[in-house]
């Protein structure tokens, strides 16, 4: 992806996927002109039953995680010598507001990492790197760590022996 600088949207979470993501992009398509817009949708918590002292330390411990992990990924952007970007925090449910937010940004590509959910878990929860892929209109780079490729290959060798 050489020429001018584009505009990225990086999805982001607290895991290593969204981590290596994000570096294998900067290593392989990446410039330090480029704009980067890392999207990050905190977990939805269910407070219908909870007390107004345990939503206020809840709002506390979130607000801290995600300071945390934009001062993670903002570093990291600085160590990749990328000049331009910003964190935002988004509420809902993460392909959808990951798609509505590279649209608004403008973004030329969105980069997310795999979680390697497996089959159950992908159609019990779904899955938003497939989400993403069939619903965003640019183009989409979904990031699947070789460690996991490797992990499912023995899982699946272990569950034929059995």
């Amino acid at each position: 992806m050489a020429g001018k600088p584009k505009r990225v949207a990086i999805a982001v979470d607290n895991s290593e996927h969204a981590l290596h993501a994000f570096r294998f992009y900067m290593q392989n398509f990446g410039h330090p002109e480029d704009y980067i817009v890392f999207i990050h949708i905190p977990e939805m918590y269910n407070f219908v039953d909870a007390s107004p002292s345990v939503i206020h330390e809840l709002l506390i411990e979130i607000k801290k995680n995600i300071k945390a992990l934009e001062d993670k990924f903002t570093g990291e952007m600085k160590i990749c010598g990328v000049k331009h970007g910003k964190f935002c925090t988004k509420e809902g449910k993460p392909g959808q507001e990951i798609v509505k937010k590279a649209e608004e940004e403008k973004c030329d590509v969105i980069v997310v990492g795999s979680r390697g959910l497996g089959k159950f878990k992908r159609v019990l929860f779904g899955s938003t790197s497939s989400y993403l892929v069939h619903h965003a209109h640019i183009p989409v780079l979904v990031f699947k760590h070789p460690d996991d490729h490797k992990e499912e290959t023995e899982q699946t060798q272990q569950q034929m022996q059995e």
